[in-house]
């Protein structure tokens, strides 16, 4: 293991925000860890190779750590309780997302909504597109009613299982 691949480390764990990285392979061990704090500070490297080659050792540069991530927001009081219905969800049935991506409303940009609150569907109405690794997902409501209710805004990424549609079965 030489100096290119311990920085290289040393970039991934800053660019997935990772604290400690530990490494064991048939030529030693390289074990790189840095405060959560977010303060600097030199990394622990210790290799058995590297051991006893004091110049790879000093050449060993200190690599500030990712900027600690923001505290979420507060909740906003100004914002309006949710509605009883809602809350509750009575005899709705939600339209999840199959995957973790980027939820699109229409097919394209300058086409109107695939579909709209109040409007019927039936289990092979395509209701949204979600783009994952660049590719385009058409997703169906996969039962029968009206929608009651879109939960998710134009252009916003989704997670695996997020309810993206409320419909009221018919």
């Amino acid at each position: 293991m030489d100096i290119k691949e311990i920085k290289h480390f040393l970039k991934l764990m800053d660019a997935y925000g990772l604290c400690e990285f530990t490494l064991e392979t048939a030529d030693g061990k390289i074990s790189l860890k840095r405060p959560q704090n977010g303060q600097a500070s030199l990394p622990n490297v210790t290799m058995a190779r590297a051991l006893q080659d004091e110049e790879v050792l000093g050449r060993v540069e200190s690599v500030p750590p990712a900027p600690a991530a923001p505290a979420p927001p507060a909740p906003s009081k100004a914002s309006p309780a949710p509605k009883k219905e809602e809350d509750k969800g009575e005899g709705l049935i939600p339209i999840n997302s199959p995957m973790v991506g980027t939820f699109y409303a229409a097919a394209s940009p300058d086409s109107p909504p695939l579909v709209t609150e109040g409007q019927s569907v039936n289990e092979e109405t395509v209701v949204a597109v979600i783009e994952s690794m660049k590719i385009m997902s058409e997703i169906k409501a996969e039962c029968r009613g009206v929608i009651e209710k879109i939960c998710v805004g134009n252009g916003q990424p989704v997670e695996f299982g997020q309810t993206l549609f409320m419909v009221r079965p018919e």
